[in-house]
């Protein structure tokens, strides 16, 4: 399956089932975790490695 089918079905879905697929991506794989925090605050990633560094 390429992303064009991937696409093509997540456009399929509501909010509520979209939210609960990336909520399950979240919590299942590291990488999704650290995208996902990144993306809501990318100022804080920034923040805590100068925090802790000082």
């Amino acid at each position: 399956m390429g992303l064009r089918e991937v696409k093509s079905e997540l456009k399929r879905l509501d909010k509520d089932a979209l939210i609960k697929h990336i909520s399950e991506l979240y919590k299942k794989f590291k990488p999704v975790k650290e995208y996902l925090d990144f993306y809501v605050n990318p100022a804080g990633k920034r923040a805590n490695f100068v925090k802790e560094n000082w």
